[in-house]
């Protein structure tokens, strides 16, 4: 994969820079990143060019607050992927995020292609985009209960969960046809449910459903 071209291809007005534009790594990692960045835009809100937000607060995705060493401009990313469900164990530590796979939302978004891997996409599907500070307090709360879609006011739902129309758009998008919208929204309701990997089985995403701007 060559990491020259890092940038989006869309005309995105906040999207990821590599820290060393120098190293194949840290470009790569852009790249990844900046691949991904209007799908969970277009899953979060709607819309592959709105920015990505904090659901809750509505906080930017973004900050712009300079380097303490360079005292240059520099931007931030301010968004945590937070799994809806919170599984709390005991001991009033905080909760276990129900829906996890293998590697951390931030691991998948920075080195896998979410287009082209249906299962870390559907992970994805269980997870909502909110600042560190909203994180912070989602996480000290779930040191007092289970925390699952229905402690949360529907306003703060993702757009794609805001509705079937929107689901389905979506899903169809990618051709994950098989899930249903309201089994999805009684599966991120019910803690006592396993992770979503080992409830659905969904087939490759076929190169119909793809949408040309996620052929980089």
């Amino acid at each position: 994969m060559s990491t020259h071209n890092w940038k989006p291809a869309l005309p995105l007005t906040r999207y990821f820079e590599p820290t060393r534009t120098d190293k194949s790594g840290e470009r790569a990692k852009a790249k990844y990143k900046n691949h991904n960045l209007p799908i969970l835009q277009y899953m979060y809100h709607g819309d592959v060019l709105t920015p990505l937000h904090c659901v809750v607060s509505g906080a930017p995705g973004w900050i712009d607050f300079p380097c303490i060493i360079t005292k240059n401009e520099k931007q931030r990313f301010n968004i945590d992927f937070n799994h809806i469900r919170q599984e709390q164990l005991g001991a009033m530590q905080a909760g276990t995020s129900k829906d996890k796979g293998m590697y951390d939302p931030s691991h998948i978004f920075r080195s896998k292609r979410l287009n082209e891997n249906p299962i870390l996409l559907l992970e994805f599907m269980t997870i909502m985009p909110v600042s560190q500070e909203i994180h912070k307090y989602i996480t000290q709360d779930s040191a007092l209960n289970h925390i699952t879609l229905a402690n949360f006011d529907s306003k703060y739902w993702p757009w794609i969960l805001q509705s079937k129309s929107n689901f389905d758009q979506f899903t169809n998008s990618f051709g994950l046809t098989e899930i249903d919208y309201n089994w999805f929204i009684d599966h991120l309701s019910d803690i006592n449910q396993p992770t979503i990997s080992s409830r659905v089985t969904v087939k490759p995403i076929d190169a119909q459903f793809v949408p040309t701007w996620n052929q980089i």
